[in-house]
């Protein structure tokens, strides 16, 4: 799926990543407060998406007034014969900071809305990517297999439906391989005839523990990299010095507990607010010990966890390589990685796109704070000072 065109608003979110690439002296002060995250906020994303399709549709009602808002979308629902989403959860979309949650039922949700407000593949995806913050379409699901093929063929909800149910009777069974998700999608975009679709669903049908199988196996082969250069890390130290004890040999790294530890620079629990006050944006599906043992067994995680658990390995990995090519981890070598910035950004959007999702996008807040670590000499460096600095609550 192609990387979209930036906005104003994500041009102006990439030229800050530039101007601290440019700086001669980047300054830890300059550091980003809690604060500065609420500009990135799910919801008011997810609002301004609604709120711009609904000027393209012809709303002409006031934008201060959710009741107009919500008459309107509960119009769009019933002219385009989708299932209706209730009018207290429209609200809450258009007045709280209360975006859906990325798991099935709100994915569904945004699908409905997305199919009422008569977006096309095209903008349900840019939608889903840029307001959403999510992956748009997971292939290795019926449901959302159907929807991208109605979408592009510019079928309705309706079709959807129906499309669904004959899927569901047709006799299908396990495939004995599995199949990237990437290449599923290629391969439903060519489908012409509705018949053909339905035969090749009943084919490739996957139940939710093999939906992210490519996404696994690369986070596996990242784990295993990680630790190897995590035992050159000067935070692999078992060392006492208070207590006189001194450890020569650096101890390899062979549990994913202490990985993250290394990477983050404390004890990664997965209740992080216990300790840290991170920006909600942030800390959702913050990838701890416990995330991490999900993610490897397939069980109950959702599609934004494997994408951060992606992102932040790649992140470690690629930057623990260059400090070990260039002897930088023990000050050999002044730290200056600005000049890998396009590469590590390269390296990751491939990996995100070879795993089944949209490309990096710099209004995510995620997606922002691992660039923004990028941006800097020293970018593991700046991604523990972030944390430890501004987020650490008072003992």
């Amino acid at each position: 799926m192609p990387k979209y065109k930036d906005g104003n608003l994500t041009a102006l979110a990439e030229n800050r990543l530039k101007d601290w690439l440019r700086k001669k002296d980047p300054d830890v002060d300059e550091l980003p407060s809690k604060e500065f995250f609420e500009e990135y906020n799910p919801a008011e994303l997810f609002r301004e998406g609604i709120d711009k399709r609904l000027c393209e549709l012809g709303y002409a009602g006031s934008q201060e007034n959710p009741k107009e808002k919500v008459a309107f979308l509960r119009a769009q629902f019933e002219k385009n014969k989708v299932a209706p989403v209730s009018n207290a959860t429209l609200k809450n979309w258009l007045t709280r900071d209360a975006a859906p949650q990325n798991n099935q039922s709100g994915r569904e949700n945004v699908f409905r809305l997305c199919f009422a407000l008569e977006m096309d593949a095209d903008q349900t995806a840019r939608f889903m990517l840029k307001s959403y913050l999510c992956r748009p379409f997971n292939y290795k699901s019926t449901e959302e297999a159907v929807y991208f093929y109605c979408l592009l063929k510019g079928k309705g909800y309706a079709d959807a439906q129906r499309i669904i149910e004959l899927v569901k009777h047709a006799g299908h069974g396990m495939p004995e391989e599995d199949v990237y998700t990437k290449q599923i999608g290629e391969e439903i975009a060519a489908i012409r005839r509705e018949s053909d679709l339905i035969d090749y669903l009943a084919a490739y049908t996957y139940p939710k523990e093999r939906w992210h199988y490519s996404a696994r196996q690369r986070i596996h082969k990242l784990l295993e990299s990680c630790k190897k250069f995590a035992r050159d890390d000067p935070l692999n130290d078992l060392s006492d010095w208070a207590a006189g004890v001194y450890v020569k040999e650096k101890p390899e790294v062979t549990s994913n507990d202490r990985l993250l530890d290394i990477i983050y620079n404390f004890k990664a629990t997965d209740k992080v607010s216990d300790v840290y006050d991170l920006p909600e944006a942030l800390q959702k599906n913050w990838v701890g010990k416990q995330t991490l043992y999900r993610v490897m067994d397939g069980k109950n995680v959702s599609d934004e966890v494997y994408r951060k658990t992606l992102m932040i390995l790649f992140f470690y990995n690629f930057y623990a390589d260059y400090y070990t090519a260039n002897r930088q981890w023990y000050g050999e070598k002044e730290i200056d990685c600005r000049s890998v910035y396009g590469e590590f950004e390269e390296g990751l959007d491939e990996l995100l796109e070879s795993c089944g999702y949209v490309r990096s996008y710099k209004r995510n807040p995620f997606d922002w704070l691992i660039f923004f670590c990028a941006a800097a000499p020293d970018p593991i460096g700046r991604f523990r000072d972030l944390i430890e600095s501004c987020y650490r609550k008072e003992d």
